[in-house]
């Protein structure tokens, strides 16, 4: 159906590069979609959190902000498990997979099977760490693909192209499914139900886009094609220890870590309080005063507004230290957002 040549080379200047097909490129880029489906729907986690959990919305921001500090432990594990695997199926589809489905069982049991049942701040906490680990999980083995997809410069922008606009399209659907359709079949309230229809949604959606990347990636996902990166090689494997010494070693690394890290943490919190403000603006007027709101609860507690400007100079104090040229790059913009 899609042509008898399982993979394509093309020669520039005497080097043989790999090439992907078009409709392998295509769906590759599926693997973005994937995080963006969760994305959306961790979007609404105040709502569960307060509607099922019995949480203050206020609490749920620090949590959500602070379990993020979880994935500078996961990343470099998972990394380590990714390097030693290596099976005779491969190793992006079974991580992937296996990543998907425990961010989407950690996701259906907060949204579905235990919101509303008189759990606590406990099990939500809990159930948030277990979708990070899946989460980092199917993301970080999906970095992988682009590198194996394809070597040839002229295609590598492409790929960059359809994750791009998977990233785009796939939220902006799901959010018009959701407040649209969902929300007024619901009677425009962030009920339990309506939670758990959004839930199922979502994981619906990255299911299949899991499928289409695991169908793109099946003709690389090959143990021959990682030879020479796998723990299979004589050579000495890389150890905790040896991450250890260059971070360690390292001033312009340790300053790019901590000025990126609150990057994110003040580009997270300025996102949630968008997506809070999105959906009470989508509800009736009556029903949006009563609807719970992560703005409000930060107004009538002004440290959680300084709270959201901390990320911010420690990232402008790291890229002083390493670039001072550069310092005010990146993160005004976030300090606008974010302190608002």
């Amino acid at each position: 159906m899609f042509g008898k040549k399982k993979e394509q080379s093309v020669e520039t200047n005497g080097i043989v590069y790999r090439r992907a097909k078009t409709w392998r490129v295509a769906l590759a880029g599926c693997s973005s979609g994937i995080g963006m489906c969760f994305y959306v729907l961790l979007g609404l986690a105040s709502y569960v959190a307060n509607a099922g959990y019995g949480i203050a919305t206020a609490v749920v921001g620090i949590i959500l902000t602070a379990t993020r500090i979880l994935d500078g432990v996961t990343d470099p594990i998972i990394a380590i498990i990714i390097d030693k695997m290596n099976t005779r199926f491969g190793k992006i589809r079974i991580l992937m997979v296996a990543g998907w489905l425990i961010e989407s069982l950690a996701v259906l049991i907060m949204y579905c099977w235990a919101s509303g049942k008189g759990h606590g701040i406990v099990l939500f906490v809990l159930l948030y760490c277990l979708y990070v680990i899946g989460y980092t999980m199917c993301n970080v083995t999906a970095q992988i693909v682009p590198a194996m997809l394809t070597n040839d410069p002229k295609q590598r922008p492409m790929v960059g192209v359809w994750s791009t606009a998977y990233n785009y399209l796939v939220p902006m659907i799901l959010n018009i499914v959701i407040t649209v359709m969902l929300l007024p079949k619901y009677g425009n309230v962030y009920s339990v139900e309506m939670l758990a229809a959004s839930c199922i949604v979502c994981v619906a959606v990255s299911g299949v886009g899991l499928l289409l990347c695991c169908i793109a990636v099946s003709d690389i996902d090959k143990p021959e094609n990682f030879v020479g990166v796998t723990s299979k090689k004589k050579a000495e494997p890389v150890k905790v220890k040896d991450m250890w010494e260059l971070v360690k070693s390292n001033r312009a690394l340790q300053t790019f870590i901590v000025a990126a890290s609150s990057d994110k943490i003040a580009s997270q919190t300025a996102s949630r309080k968008k997506q809070d403000n999105r959906n009470r603006s989508a509800l009736p007027p009556l029903t949006q005063r009563a609807a719970p709101s992560i703005s409000s609860h930060s107004h009538a507690n002004p440290a959680l507004q300084h709270f959201s400007s901390v990320p911010v100079i420690l990232s402008l104090f790291c890229r002083y230290l390493s670039q001072p040229k550069c310092c005010i790059y990146s993160s005004s913009a976030l300090s606008q957002s974010a302190i608002r």
